[in-house]
């Protein structure tokens, strides 16, 4: 089994845009809010952000390296319960206008997150709606850590990756839909 382990954000797509504080960039970095009330009529419990796994390989005949780009910030995605992952009990795919970009990770992440994603992977498999918000590009490194910055075999180990925010509201009665 190979598993993908991204331990290293080195730069984030801001800074690689080298974006400033001109109004004009911060314009342009407006992320769109997440309705405080679902379409259920339950109110918002939390966010969470996530940097997704999976972006250095293809699934369901999509390669996220051509279509994760800088310019989706603030762009809604669909997320996917897959209760058939062999890798990950609690998997949630992350689609950008139906073309596979990800997984919200299975590791490396915090114990905050990991309940978030068990409660989001939850709301998914009763046919909940759980929004999802691109919330900017970032460069990950997998691998190639004995490389200098300057070799150009790095290329091979760095990757765009994505970073984005999950909206979980209340469960509508307290209590999942049968």
């Amino acid at each position: 089994m190979f598993k993908s382990i991204f331990s290293g954000i080195f730069r984030s797509s801001q800074e690689a845009e080298g974006k400033g504080n001109s109004t004009k960039s911060r314009l342009a970095s407006h992320l769109p809010e997440f309705p405080p009330i679902g379409k259920d009529g339950t109110k918002i419990m939390k966010t969470v952000t996530f940097t997704l796994s999976g972006v250095n390989h293809k699934h369901d005949g999509s390669d996220p390296q051509k279509v994760i780009k800088p310019g989706m910030k603030g762009q809604w995605l669909t997320l996917q319960a897959d209760s058939k992952n062999k890798y990950d009990e609690t998997a949630v795919k992350v689609l950008y206008n139906g073309q596979y970009i990800g997984w919200l990770p299975q590791s490396n992440i915090s114990l905050d997150e990991s309940k978030a994603k068990q409660m989001i992977f939850k709301r998914l498999c009763h046919g909940m709606e759980v929004l999802a918000r691109l919330d900017h590009t970032t460069y990950i490194q997998v691998g190639g850590w004995d490389l200098d910055e300057n070799d150009p075999r790095i290329d091979k180990y760095q990757f765009t990756s994505a970073v984005i925010t999950c909206a979980i509201y209340e469960l509508p009665g307290g209590r999942y839909p049968k």
